[in-house]
Parts: C-alpha cells; sequence; structure tokens
C-alpha cells in the first residue's frame, strides 16, 4: 500500500488531502498540503499537522486516519486512533488498544481531534 496522507492547516482550520511528502537520507522529510477555496484560489501551507491514512475503513466505507475519534457501533465512548510502536491502536484516558484489522467495520468515524479542539477554543 502506498502511504496517504492528510494535513490539518492551523491557520485555515481545514483538512487537506492535497498532500506532498519528501524524504531525504538520514531522516530528513518535510511535506507541503494545498488548500483551495470555494472561488478556486489555491493555498501552500506547511504549517499544520500531517496524519497518516491507516488502511482501515468503516462498514460505510469512511477511511480511517491517523488522528480520527470514532466510536463503536452502539457506543458512547470516543477513542483516537494514533499509531505507537506495534501499528495502530485506539486510546482512551488511561490505555489504549491495539486495532484488529477484521472489526474496523464496527467503527465509525465522528469528526478528528484537531476539529474538535477548534470546536472547543
Amino acid at each position: 500500500m502506498i502511504p496517504q496522507f492528510r494535513a490539518w492547516s492551523i491557520e485555515h482550520k481545514r483538512m487537506s488531502y492535497e498532500v506532498e511528502v519528501y524524504s531525504k537520507p538520514f531522516n530528513r522529510s518535510w511535506w507541503i498540503a494545498h488548500l483551495r477555496d470555494d472561488d478556486g484560489s489555491l493555498y501552500i501551507f506547511t504549517n499544520g499537522y500531517l496524519t497518516q491514512y491507516t488502511g482501515l475503513e468503516t462498514q460505510a466505507g469512511q477511511k480511517v486516519w491517523e488522528g480520527d475519534l470514532v466510536t463503536q457501533t452502539n457506543a458512547d465512548r470516543v477513542y483516537q486512533v494514533m499509531c505507537q510502536d506495534y501499528g495502530w491502536v485506539l486510546a482512551r484516558k488511561g490505555g489504549s488498544w491495539q486495532i484488529d484489522l477484521s472489526d474496523a467495520s464496527v467503527y465509525e468515524v465522528v469528526g478528528h481531534i484537531y476539529e474538535w479542539n477548534h470546536a472547543s477554543n
């Protein structure tokens, strides 16, 4: 699978799915993202948060990304999707659980951490 990325623009408070990631030897990397306004204007930004696609999809076909907030069907708990040493996990205060790839369909994406943080400020 080719890695896919998205980026949250701190300035524009929006998510971009048009992201270019560059890498050089010795772990030097950087990224550039593009945002388009309704009038077609293009903004290029590097000040934001980069997240990666997990390769998982919900039963409704929603892609699950790092930083997404998900709920389990018929449950009121909200989990954050995070990457840890051993792979993708669902995190809540007090612990985290490794995502079972066969059970990804029982989750629903309800937002992402940057959107929720922005809404609460």
